[in-house]
């Protein structure tokens, strides 16, 4: 029986093959410490290799969503200027109705006024669209990052009411006190923004930090 186990033994193990395996009529022990050895190391091999693949798809996921969060904080800010400059040309009545921009039509006047006021409300609905895809991508990919995740989803309210508040402006013709609540709701907005730009920017060094090999 002992050449019949001396095959088996080299078929199992490969890396020892033209060594004895038998020692005194009796399997030797070393060859299996040097099989449990190899299969240690290739199972730390193969397990360093799925936590380096995790660690830079999340890391590839991070980047594309701060780059949104980045679009998202700077078309707000671009939209809190034009707001200012609505409000420095007196432009807040260019158009006299909301939403539309009077009465009987979508597009502005020919006049100054009426373009200032208009691409204010561009703006604005660029910042809703981006808002709403910035809050969704975070609830649905950032569960591991609450902060991230917590910011995103609170600038939905604070965009809507920013909307609704800018209807009120018009609807009450620039009454002071509107325009003062307004106003507070766009700085807010703004903050919001801004911070989970730079928690997002956190979050991402902190990803590939993690991601990186030694």
């Amino acid at each position: 029986q002992e050449p019949g186990q001396r095959g088996i033994d080299a078929l199992a193990n490969p890396f020892e093959q033209g060594r004895p395996n038998v020692v005194g009529g009796r399997i030797g022990s070393g060859p299996r410490r040097h099989v449990g050895r190899v299969s240690q190391d290739r199972c730390g091999e193969a397990t360093s290799a799925a936590l380096l693949s995790f660690g830079r798809t999340a890391s590839t996921r991070m980047t594309r969503f701060h780059r949104l969060a980045i679009a998202t904080a700077c078309t707000t800010l671009l939209l809190f200027g034009v707001g200012g400059l609505v409000r420095a040309t007196g432009s807040g009545l260019g158009c006299t109705s909301w939403p539309k921009c009077g009465p009987d039509r979508w597009l502005p006047y020919p006049t100054l006024e009426s373009w200032v006021e208009y691409s204010h409300r561009f703006l604005a609905f660029v910042v809703v669209v981006f808002v709403a895809v910035q809050a969704t991508v975070a609830w649905r990919r950032l569960r591991s990052t609450p902060s991230v995740r917590r910011l995103s989803i609170a600038a939905v309210p604070l965009v809507l009411s920013q909307a609704v508040l800018g209807g009120i402006v018009v609807r009450t013709e620039l009454d002071p006190a509107w325009v003062t609540v307004h106003f507070a709701f766009a700085m807010a907005l703004v903050a919001v923004l801004v911070a989970n730009a730079v928690e997002a920017r956190y979050a991402f060094a902190i990803r590939r930090r993690v991601a990186a090999p030694d």
